[in-house]
């Protein structure tokens, strides 16, 4: 089976200036588009102070609760931006 890197890989730019990356191939690709985290700031600065939170949570050693805490919230604004970002095509 060949491999060809442009396969699943598309990007293009619309009319505003975002670029529009769509991954996979599938039934429902998805599609990286830079305004959806400009447009929803406070979720998006949530999500990238979850994320780097949870790196060095090891560091800290906080409540489990705590932790459990983190842990639901990363996978609640994965699922919002995860559904805001399939593509409707």
């Amino acid at each position: 089976m060949e491999s060809r890197p442009g396969r699943w890989l598309k990007s293009k730019a619309t009319l505003g200036g975002s670029t529009i990356i769509n991954f996979g191939g599938g039934s429902m690709p998805f599609k990286f588009d830079v305004n959806t985290f400009v447009g929803h700031p406070l979720l998006t600065s949530l999500l990238v102070a979850d994320i780097g939170i949870l790196m060095f949570m090891p560091l800290v050693r906080p409540p489990v609760v705590l932790n459990m805490l983190f842990v639901g919230g990363l996978i609640y604004l994965s699922m919002y931006f995860g559904a805001k970002l399939v593509s409707r095509e």
